[in-house]
């Protein structure tokens, strides 16, 4: 949208002036119509998955999520449409305006939602007593955000040992090893922690 506003000649009439503000408030109402939707369960109603599982366990969103947005829809038109304002200064105006709510609501929110499991399960791993059998592992999941949380490398292993603690997505669950039983230490959303054992020990 900026790139394109960018390309025209200035200055622009009335019409591309309205078009411009309408598009970026657009765009502004459609992310956050997504991340209500999602707060609120009905972007992810009667879908199974890791990703709905997590989207559905979402927090709410911040108190003055909504305050923000009608600020921020008021400043784009304002941008837009003061004619005093030559075009590449409400570009940038419109840039700084959308990195803002970026960086104070969506990538916190989205990250609160995809990567809270994960760091939990982390942290508690983490404190895990070295002197136990078993180590710690990645079991069919690829996150590496876990041993980063973790603050120690966890790679995968193709199959658990009796003793291991075991990172794993939620829905590999059910393809686990007959032979074998664990017990879950961090239950979901979307992911678990879990200790692997021999089906006689599981408590």
């Amino acid at each position: 949208l900026l790139l394109g506003a960018m390309s025209l000649s200035s200055p622009l009439s009335r019409a591309w002036r309205w078009a411009l503000a309408l598009s970026a408030a657009g765009l502004a109402v459609l992310l956050g119509g997504l991340m209500a939707a999602a707060a609120s369960g009905r972007l992810t109603a009667g879908k199974a998955g890791l990703y709905a599982e997590l989207i559905n366990a979402a927090p709410a969103l911040p108190s003055f999520a909504p305050g923000l947005l009608g600020l921020l829809l008021a400043m784009l038109l304002l941008l837009w449409l003061w004619p005093r304002l030559s075009l590449p200064q409400a570009a940038l105006g419109t840039a700084l305006l959308s990195g803002g709510l970026l960086v104070t609501v969506v990538v916190p929110w989205w990250g609160q939602v995809l990567q809270g499991p994960v760091r939990a399960a982390a942290l508690q791993a983490a404190q895990r007593d070295p002197s136990l059998p078993g180590q710690v592992w990645l079991w069919r999941s690829q996150t590496p955000s876990f041993g980063f949380y973790r603050q120690q490398p966890t790679p995968g292993l193709p199959e658990p040992r009796v003793g291991d603690w075991v990172f794993t997505r939620a829905d590999e669950l059910k393809s686990a090893p007959p032979s074998t039983a664990y017990e879950i230490l961090r239950p979901g959303p979307g992911y678990v922690l879990l200790q692997w054992m021999d089906k006689g020990e599981r408590p």
